[in-house]
């Protein structure tokens, strides 16, 4: 939540680090991941973005196709 309001704040560098921090917590969270992601595209990082948005198609490629 810290990294949203950050992000929405205009503050990307510290939005990344509160997603980072919070992956570091709880690895392959997906809206941390996307928070990341987007985080890093604001920051011109497209390499590290591309590594987050891979990391969460791979949740979405493993999550349960029924719910």
């Amino acid at each position: 939540l810290a990294g949203e309001i950050l992000l929405e704040a205009g503050k990307p560098m510290e939005a990344l680090a509160k997603f980072r921090r919070a992956l570091e917590r709880q690895p392959n969270r997906s809206l941390s991941l996307a928070g990341a992601a987007k985080a890093a595209e604001v920051l011109g990082d497209a390499e590290a973005a591309m590594s987050y948005r891979t990391a969460l198609a791979g949740n979405w490629a493993r999550a349960d196709k029924k719910l």
